[in-house]
């Protein structure tokens, strides 16, 4: 070796002290970071599902501003960690860079939402009235402004996070404690007097902290999916006891909420629960969430016929609280199965035919209800104008719609929340004389996005949740809580085919999917 070889060698290298400084420095500053988005992750655990101001008279405008203020905040706090941070660490993060080959461990998520941003902004474009697509004033506030925050939000905690194990726990203590508020306003016990503004002949459709009772039926769904993610992987029985105390609560809940959706949302989730326990050896936690969960759907339902409060506002599939009996009787079957488990160890699943079998089984078990419901003209399958409060009407209306449109406007949209608008230029009259009301939504996100954003906008949308889904199944090995992030996100875009997109559920989905990204984004930056 040269001594001018060496002498570069020499210089290149840092004293030690120097060394441990600048480790010292990354660590304060990785420290401080995970810091603000944990600090900003208890505000929309905590606060905004029980922030209220007028009751239920603006709660979607109310909502929506603290969810927009609370991300703006984080966002500017962020922008300085990162600028700091950055001005620190340009050298480091630049050498990183040329060893690994990866950057910062870019994500296919990561472009799916800059793509997905991009077709609300084409939409943005289209639209006829600028300020109301922006800010979504014609329809529930997802305007080009929102997908805005979203994307702030996942740039975030999407450039990588670690998973604070007492975020779950207190989650859980809050949606109890909305859980437990709908519940008794189903029973005609409003301790806040929230409905006392509402006219009676509309009390029924609203509940809790959430306003309408499909949107509350939503936070049921995609909670409850959570936290028996949740029960699932965790170590701590303290933990697990809150996971428990909410599931009964949500239970009750479903009842309260009276929607079909929330039934379809819960039901995909637990498909995907049931295969994982069935891997890991996890079945006799299973069964215990399914009984706890049913255990609180029961004894809501004795209460409900054996008092008659609230009995009158059910309809669907809340309907089951009739066969109080036979519920009872699966209730008590569950809780002996699950002790029975537990103490036998019972291994069973662990093999791929069996998993396999098992698929098979609720394939065929799912035609086969089909098949006998279409035969006798079972309700929900029966598409017509008035299938599912009216969605059928609202649906095919829509098509016709988007059939109709310009080309350009097919692919990249009419202009972000314009359902108000499309339907009243054309079905106004039929709207009032069918259905007495008149629509500024889909009642279908997918949909929604199909007309407003466009083709464009569909794909997008349905790329980022899929690649959000393959973050938290690339892994969940290594970071379990990924499991619950994955019974949420399958919950929220199961039920979101009779839901409505608004700025109350909705930024639980795009914060769980920013989740998703920053823990495999933390997790890859470890490998490297």
């Amino acid at each position: 070796m040269t001594k001018t070889n060496k002498k570069q060698k020499a210089g290149d290298q840092k004293p030690a002290f120097s060394k441990m400084n600048d480790f010292k420095k990354e660590a304060a500053f990785h420290i401080f970071k995970e810091s603000i988005t944990t600090a900003f992750l208890l505000y929309m655990f905590v606060v905004f599902p029980l922030v209220l101001h007028d009751g239920y008279m603006d709660i979607t405008i109310t909502k929506y501003n603290f969810f927009k203020n609370g991300v703006l905040i984080y966002g500017i706090l962020m922008c300085l960690t990162f600028i700091l941070g950055f001005t620190d660490h340009m050298e480091e993060h630049t050498d990183a860079a040329k060893k690994t080959g990866r950057g910062r461990n870019f994500l296919a998520s990561d472009i799916w939402m800059g793509a997905f941003v991009l077709s609300g902004t084409l939409a943005w474009i289209m639209a006829d009235d600028k300020m109301a697509a922006y800010t979504g004033s014609m329809g529930r506030r997802c305007g080009l402004e929102f997908l805005v925050l979203v994307l702030v939000l996942y740039i975030g905690i999407g450039s990588g996070y670690k998973w604070q194990q007492i975020l779950a726990p207190v989650f859980s203590v809050i949606s109890g404690l909305a859980f437990l508020m709908g519940s008794l306003q189903h029973l005609d016990i409003d301790v806040f007097h929230l409905l006392s503004h509402i006219r009676e002949d509309q009390q029924a459709m609203f509940l809790s902290t959430f306003g309408n009772i499909n949107i509350f039926a939503g936070f049921v769904c995609i909670s409850a999916a959570f936290f028996s993610g949740m029960y699932l992987i965790e170590e701590k029985r303290a933990y697990r006891i809150c996971y428990m105390a909410a599931l009964l609560l949500g239970g009750a809940a479903l009842i309260a909420a009276n929607s079909d959706s929330a039934y379809m949302g819960l039901a995909a989730a637990w498909v995907i629960l049931l295969f994982f326990a069935l891997k890991r050896s996890l079945f006799a936690e299973f069964v215990t969430v399914c009984t706890i969960f049913l255990s609180g759907y029961t004894i809501m339902a004795w209460i409900t016929t054996g008092t008659g409060r609230g009995y009158e506002k059910l309809s669907g599939l809340a309907k089951l609280v009739d066969a109080r009996d036979i519920l009872t009787v699966c209730c008590v079957i569950g809780i002996l199965c699950a002790i029975w488990l537990s103490k036998k160890k019972y291994n069973t699943g662990g093999s791929a035919l069996s998993r396999l079998l098992i698929a098979g089984i609720l394939l065929i078990a799912g035609i086969t209800v089909t098949v006998i419901g279409c035969i006798n003209h079972w309700e929900i399958f029966v598409f017509d104008d008035f299938w599912g409060d009216y969605r059928g009407f609202i649906w095919s209306r829509l098509c016709r719609i988007y059939q109709d449109l310009p080309f350009v406007d097919q692919v990249f949209g009419n202009g972000n929340e314009s359902i108000y608008a499309l339907m009243s230029a054309r079905y106004y009259d039929e709207m009032l004389a069918v259905t007495g009301t008149v629509y500024d939504s889909a009642h279908n996100e997918y949909l929604q996005y199909l007309v407003t954003m466009g083709a464009f906008g569909l794909i997008t949308y349905v790329g980022l949740i899929i690649t959000s889904i393959r973050n938290c199944v690339k892994t969940w090995k290594d970071e379990p809580v990924m499991l619950a992030v994955l019974m949420l996100i399958v919950s929220y875009i199961t039920q979101a085919f009779v839901n409505v997109e608004q700025p109350i559920t909705t930024p639980f989905l795009f914060l769980f999917v920013a989740i998703a990204a920053g823990i495999r984004r933390n997790s890859l930056k470890k490998a490297n």
